[in-house]
């Protein structure tokens, strides 16, 4: 890629991170996170979409089995652990949610978020 390709690249990386970063509000609020520009900004970090139990889902491969994943939804909470993990955190099933130990997962996942909300965004645009 030449230089001003490159360059344009960022750019416009940087433009689609700025207009998430806009529409990104508290939990619960009015304003809610621009999909679009945020499925755009992941598809441009080399994320793939993985689509379970209705939940929008961004990976990136990393070491030993584990991967960075994106939840698309108001939080945008990155997750590193594997894709069951998080689906159990996020969308469990009813068969999931009967173990004390699954239940207490679901209930703190502090222990696998590295980022959420606007630190997850500049992150992803690094």
């Amino acid at each position: 890629m030449s230089f001003k390709q490159n360059l344009l690249e960022k750019l416009k990386i940087k433009a689609m991170a700025q207009k998430v970063l806009a529409s990104v509000g508290p939990v619960g609020g009015p304003l809610k996170v621009d999909r679009e520009a945020m499925d755009s900004l992941l598809i441009s970090a080399r994320y793939t979409k993985i689509r379970e139990r209705e939940l929008d889902l961004y990976r990136k491969e990393t070491t030993a089995g584990k991967s960075r994943i994106l939840v698309l939804d108001n939080d945008l909470n990155i997750y590193h652990t594997t894709l069951d993990d998080v689906l159990l955190r996020k969308n469990p099933t009813v068969k999931e949610m009967i173990s004390i130990r699954n239940a207490i997962k679901i209930l703190n996942d502090t222990d696998v978020v590295v980022s959420k909300k606007a630190e997850s965004v500049l992150a992803i645009e690094k």
